[in-house]
């Protein structure tokens, strides 16, 4: 249901969180807040068909993303397993 590809853009102490989500669906939310601190963040749906959106989308997955001067430092392409799997300590299941 999910794949990202999530990088660290920028230095130390100026620095963004940013990346791109492929996932089922058409609201993010109900596959992301699982995760503890998906509030932190702010999720926009990309077309494709928009230059700027596109441009944003293939470098992302690529790495070589540039946002507001900063460049790409560090990355994950994440799976849903891996994603559950990072967040498996803050889940409650009840049956």
């Amino acid at each position: 249901y999910l794949f990202a590809s999530a990088g660290v853009l920028g230095e130390t102490n100026n620095s963004v969180i940013t990346g791109a989500l492929i996932l089922r669906g058409l609201d993010a939310i109900p596959v992301v807040d699982v995760a503890p601190d998906y509030e932190s963040y702010s999720y926009k749906k990309l077309d494709l068909s928009n230059a700027d959106d596109k441009a944003f989308f293939e470098a992302a997955l690529a790495w070589d993303l540039e946002v507001e001067g900063k460049k790409w430092v560090d990355g994950k392409l994440v799976s849903v397993s891996d994603f559950f799997a990072l967040c498996r300590h803050k889940l409650t299941i009840s049956v």
